[in-house]
């Protein structure tokens, strides 16, 4: 996947749930009264408004979904157009056209869509919400705590960076990066040139690492940042990188609330004379000079193409006010050697307080003392399979984190590190006595994290803010480390003078839920999101035994599952697997006829298989046992592509031989049998199906004006004209959205294009190089634009899901303004809500600062009612909005950058229930 920049708008204002001022009221109360076998109902409201009307039962569940939509010239029927006064008829059936049962019945009338925060159904009250994520860094504050830089991997190593406070006794304090919304906007605009229409600052973003910040590293790599005395923080920087042409790197500072300083903001971007490039990776770490004026660097790789990426056998000064040359201050960064004026694969660099510095010379392992004043050699001693070193300023003492094996010869790393990997001894916290005299006196004993994680290490701080040293410890590798004798992936140990404390993790975990994808079943009572099966009618979690990757419920009670591989299984709560009757079983290649037909072409020879699933050169797939064959568009676990109706069957998605091509969309019975086809053609870069009570089809698509669908705030950046869509919506019938010539179609499909006879209409089509035009959309019963997804110009691996309720309401994402839009059944706007936020802003349900710590602790009742926490706007907050999923009385929203998943009630400003009588 190519990697891009996009930007989004940073401290965006939360948009109004409804109309500014009081909602809507009725004008005439609901009445109700019998009709032939159904009944009518009456009513009238204020204002032009959204309305809702269901009909009920004797126990108050919902019969029929009658109608919800926006009184106006586009009232959907059976609302009368340009009325706000309305007399609706029901004709006595329920929502899958058979006679009602349950009475005596009522309708209940709603008015002006209300959302309301309801909190987090997948957390545990008073634990926290907050995943740590692995550790690429860690820097002491000089008030006590430290920031950590964190990387939570979502797939394929690709996921998204943050930076984290915490206090000196490890309780989480906020979060630095991604900015919460209350930041001064003139402390964000070192962020990106980009500001908005008001002038308010812009994010950027990039599509390797689905949410990664431009001052973060490209890809996930360990380093040792600093802290000024003022408790900014400098940290490495590296832009974009290819193995074509090296990375950028620098410095950026950020300021201890969050933001850049707005004079000056140090963003060094790094130089060398000769013109070398760098690498994105090694350890690069990181110490200030005595006046702040200067930075020393060691552990910076150089770039010598084909990914080689040796580390520069030297220490760097760079002036933080320069213009980022580097100057070599001892070593040679070409060479590698072992005496007193060499350094061989340096990894970390500290300040003793005492006018020296501590350098870990891996390659040699030693650690080398230089003097600070002009970094002239002082000295050396011996530590076997060195990794990092620090000290503290207040006694002396040295620290060493390393490898317990012995060295192997120092112009071989690679074979130490190898040789390391393999030991079972592990690694090692040591503490030396000062310089002059450095002898190790103390240890304690850490997991090998590079048994668990090519290449992983750990991190490390030492916090001198109080009387005993406290040594802070990160681990990079993967969660396989949670085994280690270190407890988390974050702890600390105090230095008590003859011993090490025991290692205490960081309070207030467990983490947060992912929260990737939410669904929910036909009946839109159920969600399942995270492993998870959410009942909301009953207000009960479970975790069904087969419920990870993409997963929906169906009516039937059983969870169907479609992996990236291809097929979709169904299974049972208890995990067992139902087959589908009109699948034989075996292992099978499926085709298709002329007439688009799925059609078996022969047994899979045993042991054989096609490429992915399916062959690139003839449009056939793979099933094994009694699944249902498809073949979906992704690659990465995360599909979405499929849907079922109340009467169990399925609309799936199914690619052809075109990677990321065009696809159809299939419809098969609850047995597995082949029914239609009720889509011939849409993009692979399309989300959907979604269906309502009516079996209308929906999708979120490329679909868009000729100049782009993008707010006049993006206009300025070209990439967004093709990353805002559109939702369409199809009849029952069908279509297509034709994106190839009828050649073309035959040869990705393997029939010919049948001809649909339905109307049609010219659109353009946002692609990956930018707006196609002339395609045609034939069968859409209409297209709104506003949605906006990530990279949808590319492909969906990383993408996103929506949800249409049995009105035909659809709440989609609009991830790029952080908002979620609803739109009736005819394409008018009900309502946006939501607005930026980090983590810390939860709405009413904000933790609050303690005043003496600093640390972020749970409200209680009453500070929930009060709402007294700085972070308690926007109520509905969101970093990485990924997808929605409605209930009848709820909707949820996951947002994987913060790390939770959003409940929000679906209220009005007026319902009112009346019996037919």
């Amino acid at each position: 996947m190519k990697r891009f920049v996009i930007a989004i708008l940073l401290l965006a204002p939360a948009a109004a749930a409804a109309a500014d001022g009081p909602g809507p009221k009725f004008a005439a109360p609901p009445t109700a009264a019998k009709a032939g076998d159904g009944a009518t109902v009456a009513f009238a409201v204020d204002r032009a408004a959204d309305v809702a009307v269901w009909v009920l039962d004797a126990k108050g569940g919902v019969v029929r979904h009658l109608v919800a939509g926006v009184l106006g010239p586009n009232a959907p029927a059976p609302l009368k157009a340009d009325s706000l006064a309305q007399t609706l008829a029901w004709d006595g059936k329920d929502d899958a056209g058979k006679p009602a049962e349950g009475g005596p019945f009522s309708f209940r009338v709603a008015a002006g869509l209300t959302p309301h925060h309801a909190g987090y159904p997948l957390e545990k009250p008073g634990e926290s919400y907050l995943d740590q994520g692995i550790v690429l860094g860690i820097a002491a504050r000089p008030d006590g705590g430290v920031y950590t830089i964190n990387h939570r991997s979502i797939i394929r190593q690709k996921g998204y960076y943050d930076i984290k406070r915490y206090t000196h006794d490890g309780d989480y304090a906020g979060t630095l990066m991604p900015l919460d919304s209350q930041v001064d906007p003139k402390n964000a605009r070192g962020v990106s040139p980009l500001v908005d229409a008001t002038g308010r600052p812009m994010m950027v973003y990039g599509s390797a690492n689905f949410a990664l910040l431009d001052y973060m590293p490209a890809n996930p790599f360990m380093q040792t940042p600093a802290v000024r005395r003022n408790g900014n923080l400098l940290l490495f920087s590296i832009d974009a990188f290819s193995w074509e042409r090296g990375a950028t790197v620098g410095l950026t500072e950020l300021l201890p609330g969050g933001g850049t300083p707005e004079t000056p903001y140090v963003r060094v971007k790094f130089k060398l004379k000769g013109g070398e490039k760098f690498g994105n990776g090694g350890t690069p770490a990181l110490v200030l000079g005595d006046d702040e004026k200067f930075a020393y660097v060691v552990g910076l790789q150089h770039y010598l193409g084909a990914r080689q990426m040796p580390t520069f056998h030297a220490v760097f000064r760079v002036a933080l006010d320069g213009d980022g040359t580097l100057e070599p201050v001892f070593g040679d960064p070409a060479a590698a050697g072992g005496d007193d004026k060499h350094l061989s694969d340096p990894s970390a660099i500290a300040a003793d307080g005492k006018g020296r510095l501590l350098i870990a010379d891996r390659g040699n392992n030693r650690v080398v003392v230089l003097s600070a004043k002009d970094a002239s050699w002082v000295g050396s001693f011996p530590v076997d399979g060195v990794l990092w070193v620090g000290a503290s300023a207040r006694s002396g003492a040295i620290y060493v984190c390393s490898h317990t094996t012995p060295a192997a010869a120092p112009d071989a790393p690679a074979k130490r590190r190898s040789a390391a990997a393999a030991d079972p001894a592990g690694e090692a916290l040591t503490r030396y006595s000062p310089w002059p005299d450095p002898k190790a006196q103390q240890q304690v004993a850490l997991a090998n994290s590079s048994r668990f994680y090519k290449g992983g290490q750990y991190v490390a701080a030492v916090d001198d803010s109080a009387d005993h040293p406290r040594i802070w410890l990160g681990q990079n590798f993967n969660s396989e480390a949670m085994k280690s004798p270190v407890p988390e992936l974050l702890a600390f140990c105090d230095d008590l003078g003859d011993s090490f404390s025991p290692m205490r993790p960081v309070q207030g975990r467990p983490g947060g839920s992912m929260g990737w994808e939410a669904f929910s079943d036909p009946t839109h009572r159920y969600v399942t999101v995270d492993g998870m099966l959410i009942d909301d009618q009953e207000q009960r979690i479970t975790r069904p035994a087969k419920t990870n990757g993409t997963c929906q419920m169906g009516p039937d009670g059983l969870f169907y599952l479609m992996s990236n591989a291809g097929n979709i299984r169904r299974y049972t709560a208890k995990g067992e697997e139902v087959p589908f009757k009109a699948i034989k079983p075996g292992a099978w290649v499926v085709g298709r006829e002329k007439d688009g037909k799925p059609v078996i072409l022969r047994e899979l020879e045993k042991g054989a298989r096609l490429m992915g699933g399916v062959s690139y050169k003839v449009n056939e797939w793979s099933v094994t046992g009694q699944a249902l064959p498809n073949y979906p568009s992704g690659t990465t676990g995360n599909e979405r592509d499929f849907t079922l109706d109340r009467e169990g069957n399925i609309y799936v998605k199914n690619r052809a031989c075109q990677y990321h091509g065009p696809m159809t969309v299939d419809v098969y019975d609850k047995d597995g049998a082949y029914l239609r086809t009720a889509i011939w053609e849409i993009g692979d870069r399309s989300y959907g199906p979604r269906l309502d009570a009516a079996g209308n089809l929906y999708f979120l698509a490329g679909v868009t004006g000729e100049k782009g669908n993008a707010p006049d705030v993006f206009k300025s950046v070209a990439l967004y004209q093709r990353l805002f869509g559109s939702i369409v919506k199809f009849s029952p019938r069908g279509g297509a959205l034709h994106l190839m010539p009828d050649d073309a179609y035959e040869k990705n499909f393997g029939f010919p294009m049948p001809k649909l006879d339905l109307p049609a209409q010219t659109v353009s089509v946002a692609a990956g190089r930018g707006i196609e035009h002339g395609r045609k959309l034939e069968g859409a019963l209409w297209w709104r634009p506003g949605f906006s997804v990530y990279n949808a110009a590319e492909c969906h691996c990383n993408g996103h899901s929506f949800d249409v309720d049995p009105f035909g309401r659809v709440y989609y994402p609009d991830m790029l303004s952080f908002q979620i839009g609803v739109l009736d059944t005819n394409g008018n706007t009900i309502l946006r809500l939501g607005g930026y936020g980090n983590r810390d802003q939860r709405g009413s349900y904000s933790w609050v600062p303690d005043a003496a710590t600093g640390a972020l602790r749970p409200p209680s009742a009453d500070q929930i009612e009060a709402s007294p926490s700085p972070f308690a706007q926007p109520e509905f907050a969101f970093a990485f909005l990924n997808s929605v999923a409605v209930t009848e009385r709820h909707l949820f929203a996951t947002d994987t950058l913060n790390q939770r998943v959003t409940r929000i009630s679906l209220d009005y400003a007026v319902d009112q229930t009346c019996q037919i009588k």
